[in-house]
């Protein structure tokens, strides 16, 4: 872990990025003031295995990535972007009455 003021990804600022002097993870990168992520750190955050990811990466799915040489990296907010596709609103079911 280290001490860097860098700029951080704040979800409930709908994308936009903060300053802080939080420590940077390790598997979390800041270059040009925005955060990216890690495989590791990726499959960390959502609960999966690095395999995982490396099998969406393989078959073309999963969150937009940027592949330097490499290293693959993930745009904190592309991510949160990509995880709102997902999101569904819970659908309520009538009871059915039961015949007497």
């Amino acid at each position: 872990v280290r001490q860097k003021i860098h700029l951080c990804y704040r979800p409930e600022l709908r994308g936009q990025l903060y300053q802080t002097s939080q420590a940077v993870h390790a598997g979390e990168v800041v270059i040009g003031g925005r955060v990216y992520l890690t495989t590791k750190r990726l499959a960390a955050k959502l609960g999966k295995s690095p395999r995982t990811i490396a099998r969406w990466i393989s078959v073309g799915t999963g969150p937009p990535r940027i592949r330097i040489g490499k290293l693959i990296l993930f745009d904190v907010i592309k991510l949160h972007d990509w995880l709102e596709a997902f999101e569904v609103e819970p659908v309520r079911v009538p009871l059915r009455r039961r015949a007497r």
